[in-house]
C-alpha cells in the first residue's frame, strides 16, 4: 500500500549573486516595431424571446 508523502516547503540551500558586464534591458523596441492589426469577425443574434423556435431557453428554472 502506497503512502502518501508529507509536504515539505521549498528550501533555499545556496544564494549566487551574479554582476552583468551590461545593461539587461539596455535597447528599447518602441521606436522600432511596427504593428498591424487584423479584425475579428463579429456575428450579432437575434433572439426571438417570444417564440420558442430557435432553441435558446432563458427561463430559469
Amino acid at each position: 500500500m502506497k503512502r502518501k508523502q508529507p509536504y515539505k516547503t521549498p528550501l533555499i540551500l545556496r544564494e549566487v549573486r551574479l554582476q552583468l558586464e551590461g545593461e539587461l534591458l539596455t535597447g528599447s523596441v518602441a521606436d522600432n516595431i511596427e504593428v498591424t492589426s487584423m479584425g475579428q469577425e463579429v456575428r450579432n443574434y437575434d433572439y426571438d424571446f417570444n417564440g420558442n423556435t430557435d432553441g435558446f431557453n432563458h427561463n430559469w428554472e
